[in-house]
Parts: C-alpha cells; structure tokens; sequence
C-alpha cells in the first residue's frame, strides 16, 4: 500500500550536511518505492530538491548561519528560537501538511516533536546521535524512532527505548560512489599535477573543525607538495578563505563551495587523500563516500568511525585535536599509506539506499 510520507526538516531549503542528504536520499527511495513524498523545511532558496517533489517553504528566517557568528550561549539560543518560530508558523499557517499525512518524519532538533499534535498519523523522529538529556523529554513524544548509525547504544533510558524503533546505517550508492580511473580530460584542474591532493567534504560549520585541517596542511606544506581541496560551503567560509590566505604559504587551496552530490565522486577520485577532523560525528556520510571510492582517509577515533573504516583503507588518530591530525596526516604521507593499494583495492561496500528505505518503511507500517 501507497503511503504519503511528510517530511520535516528545518534545514533542507538552505544547507547539504550529512543529514539533509540522507533525507533526500532516502525520499527519492521511497519515492522510486510507489510512496508520495513531500518536505517541509524553512523557506526554499535550493534547487537540489528534486522538482517533482513537493516541498512546503514555510515562510521564515533561516538564522543558523547568524547564530554560528555569535558568541554562546547567545548563538544556542538564536538557534532555539529559530526552531521554535518555524514550529510556530507551521502549526499556524499550514497545519493540513502534517494533517494530511500517513506518516510524518522529522529530523532536526527533538523540539519538532511539538509537532505531533497536528496529526493523527504516527510521527516518527530521526535521531543522529546523543542530545542534550534535556530534550528527551521530546524524543518520548514520538510514536517511532530511527537509530542511525547505532547511536542507540548512546542511550540509557528504558522508556525511551521502549518506543517502537529501527536502527539503520546511512546507505551509499555503490553505482555513483565507486572507484573511477580519470582521464586527463575528466580530472579537476587542481589534480593534473603530481601534487598529493588532501579533500574535505561538507559543511562548513564550527562544529567540523575545518580551520584545524587548514592549519595541519601549513605545518605539512614545508615536507610535502600538497594542493587542499575544500567541498561544501557553511557559515564559515569566508573566514576559513581568510585563513587559508593567512598561512597557507605553498600549498593551493580550492574553495569549491557547494558541489551537486552526484559530481562529488568526481573530486574523491581525483584526490589521493580526503581528511575529516569534526569535533563530534555519529555515522559520517561523507566518509563512507570517500571510502566508497576507494580514497585513503584520516578520520579521528569519534562516533562510529573505527567501526566504519577498515585496515588499509585508512587512518583512524585517537588525539583529535590539530597535533593529533597533523601527527596523523604526516605518517599517512610520509610512508606513503595511502599508495600501498590500488582503489578498488581499498573501495568499501555498505548498504544501500534501497536496503535503508526498506527497513525504514517496516517501521512505518508497524506503527499503521
């Protein structure tokens, strides 16, 4: 049976992290599935939504890139706020989108769970990792939780694990995100040298510590030829071009802001090296795609990312901070780890979008 499945997501007209691409990924799946899918998200200005989907742009500031430029707890606070008033709006001015629902799927704070009151459908939320304690409160509201990544095992509390759940691993689309050999002609500019080419994918935002690989690539710089590839774009871009021009002396450094998913593979495949140095992360996405394409990776030991990558495909440091990565990177490079195996040597295979939706949909029908 067709289900109509809505969306809930603050973030997703503004901002292509980790989550937001699970969420349409994971729409589209449903979507080739039968499902009729839709989204409500604050305002619109991405045309990464998919045209034939319906997206509700509901009609307010989105201040995340403000709050991040603001001292704490101002920042958190602004951030709250902005929550709230989009919660407020939609309960005001579009309560049939949830109303006409079969189910409903947040992601995003837990306060969205306020939300349930608009339907009768089960509401289910997605939880990405350890939230403050206080907000469990809003967690238990839910009819249905989805684990991702095993973050289940964060959580003490019986009565919240009592609620109906599914725990998935974010999938990855092994006939996009493959090893390729790159002609010249499809190589990105910066890769048609013999320079060791270092990536980052993601958003550029404080909490995925973008400065610390900027600085670990200037305290390399003088020992090795290396070109910084930077994928993504945040509230922090501008000040992360700043210091790049600051103290990056040798070493080119490509702003390529935001880059449509399906090219992605692209630039992995064209880098010998895609660094992640977040100050916290649950079942990073990004990594699984660098993984996915065969290319070396140096991730610290946070999350899931010691489960995630295996022996030869990378390099998992313990200390993360700039000297733990720098220590890190400098022992990749200098014993050259990241050529001791061909990519489709070193590719990772994880589960798929299909498998993902699959056990995401068994959920939504138990609470039927």
């Amino acid at each position: 049976m067709s289900l109509t499945i809505r969306f809930v997501s603050t973030h997703l007209g503004h901002v292509r992290g980790g989550a937001e691409i699970n969420d349409l990924t994971l729409g589209e799946e449903f979507s080739k599935l039968g499902h009729e899918v839709s989204y409500a998200t604050i305002g619109n200005d991405s045309d990464d939504i998919p045209q034939e989907t319906w997206t509700l742009g509901v009609d307010c500031p989105y201040a995340y890139d403000l709050s991040y430029s603001l001292p704490e707890p101002v920042g958190k606070i602004t951030r709250h706020l902005n929550e709230e008033l989009f919660i407020h709006r939609l309960r005001r001015r579009e309560p049939e989108f949830l109303a006409e629902a079969d189910v409903v799927y947040a992601t995003g704070r837990p306060v969205l769970s306020r939300l349930r009151s608009l339907t009768d459908a089960p509401f289910v939320y997605a939880v990405r990792g350890r939230v403050n304690p206080v907000y469990d409160r809003y967690l238990k509201r839910a009819d249905g939780l989805v684990f991702w990544g095993g973050c289940e095992e964060e959580y003490a509390d019986e009565s919240l694990l009592s609620i109906p759940n599914q725990t998935i691993n974010p999938g990855v689309d092994p006939n996009v995100f493959r090893p390729r050999d790159l002609g010249m002609s499809d190589r990105p500019g910066y890769a048609s040298g013999d320079r060791t080419v270092v990536v980052f994918s993601g958003r550029l935002e404080p909490v995925k510590q973008v400065d610390s690989i900027i600085e670990t690539v200037s305290q390399l710089e003088s020992r090795f030829d290396l070109t910084l590839v930077i994928l993504g774009d945040g509230s922090q871009r501008a000040e992360l071009e700043r210091l790049a021009d600051l103290i990056l002396e040798t070493t080119p450094v490509h702003f390529q802001g935001r880059v449509d998913h399906e090219l992605i593979p692209r630039h992995l495949n064209a880098s010998d090296v895609f660094v992640l140095a977040s100050a916290m992360e649950n079942h990073p996405i990004a990594l699984k795609e660098a993984l996915a394409c065969g290319t070396y990776s140096v991730a610290p030991a946070i999350g899931r990312v010691p489960q995630i990558v295996p022996d030869g495909a990378g390099y998992v440091y313990e200390d993360n901070t700039t000297d733990g990565l720098m220590a890190a990177l400098q022992e990749v490079l200098s014993n050259g780890l990241h050529r001791r195996q061909s990519r489709q040597d070193r590719s990772v295979r994880f589960s798929t979008w299909n498998d993902v939706a699959a056990k995401v949909l068994d959920l939504f029908r138990s609470l039927r």
